[in-house]
């Protein structure tokens, strides 16, 4: 009795989410996602679906070369956290310093290397990335990069 209980009550939780119900964007940024746009910008089309629970929003912006946007793709909490450890790395990485006496200024960008899982925050964002977008294998891709801009 307990189980069947259980699982009406994962039948009514999830019901919502594989209902194929459509769920209006709330972004200004793809307002025009919603209006007939001119035929100068064809390849732009924006598709909403479900992935493992999750409601995924993309923009398509072209073909060729493939441009993809993903809208509302991670919860504020997890990129929080995901800057967060950014913010600790470098807290242990050497500063640059620039010279200011008008000798000739080399510039290498300076940038936080970081491993998918070397954090908390970077791991929650690794592996909502990579379960939401399966077609891409992220276990051979690049150490995430985080460039360092002064302000000016």
């Amino acid at each position: 009795m307990r189980i069947l209980s259980l699982s009406c009550v994962l039948f009514l939780i999830c019901r919502p989410v594989m209902s194929g119900e459509e769920v209006p964007w709330n972004d200004d940024y793809v307002r025009w996602c919603l209006y007939p746009h001119s035929d100068e910008l064809e390849d732009y089309f924006c598709v909403n679906y479900v992935w493992n629970y999750v409601r995924v929003n993309v923009e398509i912006l072209s073909f060729e070369p493939v441009i993809l946007v993903f809208r509302d793709f991670l919860p504020r909490k997890k990129v929080d956290a995901f800057l967060a450890d950014i913010k600790e790395k470098r807290k242990d990485e050497p500063k640059r310093v620039f010279p200011t006496d008008g000798s000739p200024l080399k510039f290498y960008p300076a940038e936080t290397t970081m491993q998918h899982n070397e954090g908390r925050g970077a791991t929650q964002v690794y592996e909502q990335i990579s379960a939401l977008i399966p077609a891409i294998d992220f276990t051979v891709s690049e150490p995430w990069q985080e460039p360092e801009f002064a302000r000016s």
